[in-house]
């Protein structure tokens, strides 16, 4: 996005979340490049639709405007969702970012901008807090039916990241992405078996060493393959498998 301006609390600079400045300002970055208003946007050869507080941008791009590693970049992005700073979705490696609560941050209007992770809210009263609860419950259970039968084949066959985070309603509508871009089911669960069998023979079932199913799966990763000796098949012969 050009022109205008958006507001920046003094407080994300000292946000938990960020490792040093540099993250800080990058979060700083994608706040600014954010739609301020619904608009469409054509961004490696797609048409996008974004929201009010929405960006796209590709992995790739995020590592050469910020001078860091893919790699680095996908780790950032995880951490900040984990952190409910932000919501992401996938589709041909393209990244469309959700600022969590950016109608809130940029509230032009606002006597007071409330400093990050802060609300002026006050605490629940007794029905409104049994009403949020309903809500929840409402949403969890809607996205449970949401699932489809290939895609809870794939979340079985997945390896297990055990007390580690692994939410799985951003897995499946990467998983569902994939499958309407024409990507049979049945590849990306052979694929994440592979993977599964790979990481036991490692020893690195139930740890952080295992990817986030939707990270996984928004990286293409069944399309990799290497040979390792730890996973030979039945012939003897080294297994290919994707990670």
């Amino acid at each position: 996005m050009t022109g205008g301006f958006v507001l920046i609390h003094r407080s994300l600079w000292g946000h938990v979340v960020f490792r040093n400045f540099t993250e800080a300002a990058a979060f700083a970055w994608m706040i600014s490049q954010a739609a301020w208003t619904p608009t469409r946007v054509r961004y490696k050869g797609l048409n996008l639709s974004l929201e009010r507080g929405q960006l796209a941008v590709s992995g790739r791009d995020l590592a050469v405007k910020f001078g860091w590693s893919e790699a680095r970049c996908r780790r950032f992005l995880s951490r900040l969702e984990t952190d409910a700073m932000i919501d992401a979705a996938s589709d041909a490696g393209v990244n469309v970012v959700t600022i969590k609560n950016y109608d809130r941050y940029q509230a032009v209007t606002s006597a007071e901008v409330l400093p990050i992770g802060k609300s002026d809210a006050p605490p629940d009263a007794p029905g409104d807090a049994a009403a949020t609860q309903q809500r929840r419950t409402e949403q969890r259970t809607k996205q449970k039916n949401s699932y489809t039968g290939d895609f809870e084949a794939f979340w079985t066959a997945f390896p297990s990241r055990g007390k580690h985070a692994n939410p799985k309603w951003p897995a499946f509508l990467s998983f569902q992405a994939a499958i309407t871009r024409g990507i049979p089911a049945e590849t990306i669960i052979k694929a994440a078996a592979l993977y599964a069998r790979y990481i036991a023979a490692e020893g690195k079932s139930g740890t952080d060493k295992v990817a986030q199913a939707k990270t996984w799966l928004s990286e293409r990763r069944w399309d990799d393959a290497i040979e390792t000796a730890t996973v030979p098949d039945r012939s003897g012969s080294r297994l290919r498998v994707a990670i």
